[in-house]
């Protein structure tokens, strides 16, 4: 993406740099050699986003250290655009570590404590670019602490308001609750952002977080009765629904044998929102999503498990 082209997505929230376990099987204690990647659920998104072809600029923080400078370089060569990336010279950049057992055990250290990027300010935000894209794509974990909590809200309601055409709102709950003080204070936030979206991605334990503020027999009906256009609930190895004005699709999964589950949902957000740039509809949508979620797991790294149209297409090939 050059300085001349606008984006067509504007990615604004986490980042961090992951290290994942190279020993898999290992507990991680026992652990000894790591691989450093880029990791954060939005920055993720921008980057599967970018690699399926698409103008993606990200809005974040990193710190005035090495592993700032890395994330930086790391986007570029990913084709996103970095000029909204704040270097902050008082708070480092995020860090995960995380154990490899599968097929189900991926535990992960968070070391967000003062990070840069829940140091985000509307200062940061180019209103204007924001509001020229077609997609704005943010995610929970930026809700848990001031000031991050305020911009990214302020942002959401900004464009969830605005009376001309504006971009659709893309919500990833992201729910995390090692980084929450509680699932009650976790769902105030959530709900506030979750209304004001256009389109919203859960899985079974963010609805369950949803629920402390809303009887869980009517949590689709209250995320449809705000602004949300499209609700996805993410069953993981059992594939999603997508709900719509009334409509309810069942999307399948594809079959893949699991290294790590880290990044999937982040993978099915980005194939999920090329499907929408395409004009495509809700079934296809989610198919995208799904066969992106099946490559990732195959793999380790999130950014780097983040799949290409083509390697997305030729999964989907194998089971027509």
């Amino acid at each position: 993406m050059t300085g001349n082209e606008e984006a067509e997505v504007v990615a604004i929230g986490r980042i961090g740099v992951d290290f994942f376990s190279d020993e898999i099987s290992r507990r991680l204690k026992d652990v000894r050699t790591f691989t450093k990647t880029q990791g954060g659920s939005v920055s993720n998104i921008a980057v599967g986003i970018a690699k399926l072809g698409h103008r993606t600029k990200l809005i974040t923080r990193v710190g005035n250290e090495p592993l700032g400078q890395y994330l930086i370089e790391y986007l570029r060569h990913n084709k996103v655009d970095t000029s909204g990336v704040v270097i902050d010279p008082l708070h480092n950049t995020s860090l995960a570590v995380v154990e490899v057992l599968p097929p189900s055990s991926f535990t992960t250290l968070f070391f967000r404590t003062n990070c840069a990027d829940l140091y985000l300010s509307l200062d940061d935000i180019p209103l204007d670019e924001v509001m020229r894209a077609r997609i704005v794509a943010t995610s929970g974990t930026s809700l848990t602490y001031s000031p991050a909590r305020e911009t990214v809200l302020n942002v959401i309601q900004t464009v969830a308001f605005h009376t001309a055409s504006k971009p659709l709102v893309v919500f990833d709950i992201d729910y995390r609750d090692v980084l929450w003080d509680s699932a009650t204070n976790a769902a105030l936030y959530l709900w506030q952002a979750v209304k004001m979206a256009d389109i919203v991605f859960a899985n079974d334990q963010e609805i369950d977080v949803l629920s402390r503020l809303c009887p869980s027999d009517h949590i689709v009906e209250n995320i449809l009765n705000g602004r949300c256009k499209i609700f996805i609930h993410k069953h993981g190895s059992e594939g999603a629904t997508i709900y719509h004005q009334g409509e309810k699709v069942k999307v399948s999964p594809y079959p893949s044998e699991v290294r790590s589950t880290n990044g999937a949902g982040d993978g099915f957000a980005a194939a999920f929102c090329h499907g929408v740039l395409g004009g495509l509809d809700l079934r296809e949508c989610g198919q995208l999503g799904s066969a992106a979620g099946a490559i990732i797991v195959t793999r380790t790294g999130c950014s780097e498990a983040m799949p290409t149209l083509e390697e997305i297409e030729s999964l989907r090939a194998r089971y027509k």
